[in-house]
């Protein structure tokens, strides 16, 4: 399996996210997008409509994926599928039940967009076990921080946790 680093655009305003897409587009084919809505997590980036910048035709080779860090992902469906996003990385934690959650990545799949779970440092893999819910996901991204600001220091349980979920899936 070929291992490769993708980097993050993480911007509160818009001429930061700006100038990092156009710094990163010289290099990565791959580029995430952190979103904060101010309500999953109590800091909030530029909004969906603020990176209209990555619909331009020069960014159209490269593979955007979102990671939203919202509390009710569906509402910004329409936004990823216009943006010539591949995958969406959704929280977990943002919902209210697991069905919201199947809906939720039963959607983006209709959309032909692959759907990553998070889950944070202190949710137990317990929870995301459910093999109908891990058959429907393209993958899983464990967080080695707590969502919401940058510069946190890793928190080491995590290793456990991602080695315990590999060693059974």
């Amino acid at each position: 399996m070929e291992k490769e680093i993708i980097p993050t655009i993480f911007a509160y305003d818009v001429k930061t996210f700006n100038d990092k897409l156009k710094s990163l587009s010289q290099f990565a084919r791959n580029i995430q997008l952190d979103f904060m809505d101010g309500k999953y997590t109590s800091n909030k980036t530029v909004s969906l409509e603020d990176m209209k910048l990555v619909k331009n035709p020069e960014f159209r080779d490269i593979n955007f994926e979102l990671h939203l860090m919202a509390k009710n992902p569906f509402l910004y469906i329409d936004y990823i599928k216009n943006y010539n996003i591949k995958k969406v990385l959704i929280h977990f934690e943002a919902f209210d039940t697991k069905e919201d959650l199947v809906e939720c990545i039963l959607k983006f799949k209709k959309e032909k967009i692959k759907c990553f779970i998070v889950i944070e440092p202190e949710t137990p893999i317990e929870e995301i076990e459910d093999l109908n819910l891990i058959k429907i996901i393209d993958g899983i991204m464990f967080m080695g921080i707590k969502s919401g600001a940058e510069g946190q220091t890793f928190i080491p349980v995590v290793y456990d946790k991602f080695s315990n979920f590999k060693n059974k899936f």
